[in-house]
């Protein structure tokens, strides 16, 4: 019988070591204008930011929140937030954690996030799934729609509930 997950059953979501407030660190690093480690946002667009990471870290406190470098498909390298650690999928009356990352976009919360499903060592990339492409980046129907009044929210229960109708992880097979 093989598994169509990955991940260990009852196994138990990883929680980040946070900054002693995650408000306090947002604040930090979205006032970083210039330099080496200044991040792309937007004056606008930080305070919607700002709330939407909060927000997710309340309702998914298994996803960290962090900046770190991103490249870009035209080559640039950026320092992007971003949301990594796993969401809860209940699959066939089982409950599994499936590890992800989420990366906030330079014109994010206007252009969707850019999400992959990030299988650890023992896990690979369901091929042929409907929502996640071989390198792991998924595709589901709000991010292909996604408009400035999405969330962060949102997406993550609509990503939990499309991979528990079809997991886009299973476990390697092992040689005997």
């Amino acid at each position: 019988f093989k598994r169509e997950v990955g991940l260990q059953l009852d196994s138990q979501p990883e929680h980040h070591p946070m900054p002693p407030s995650l408000r306090s660190y947002l604040q930090q690093v979205l006032s970083h204008t210039s330099g080496p480690n200044s991040v792309p946002y937007s004056e606008i667009t930080k305070a919607a930011i700002e709330e939407q990471l909060i927000n997710l870290q309340e309702i998914f406190p298994s996803l960290g929140i962090s900046v770190d470098e991103f490249c870009t498909n035209d080559g640039r390298v950026l320092h992007l937030l971003k949301a990594d650690g796993t969401i809860p999928v209940h699959y066939q009356g089982s409950k599994y954690n499936i590890p992800i990352t989420i990366w906030l976009t330079e014109e994010f919360p206007v252009e969707a996030p850019i999400v992959f499903v990030v299988p650890t060592h023992s896990m690979i990339i369901k091929p042929g799934h409907s929502q996640v492409n071989s390198s792991g980046q998924a595709y589901t129907p709000s991010l292909c729609t996604w408009n400035p009044s999405n969330n962060l929210v949102d997406l993550t229960f609509e990503l939990s509930e499309c991979f528990g109708i079809e997991p886009p992880l299973y476990a390697k097979p092992t040689h005997a």
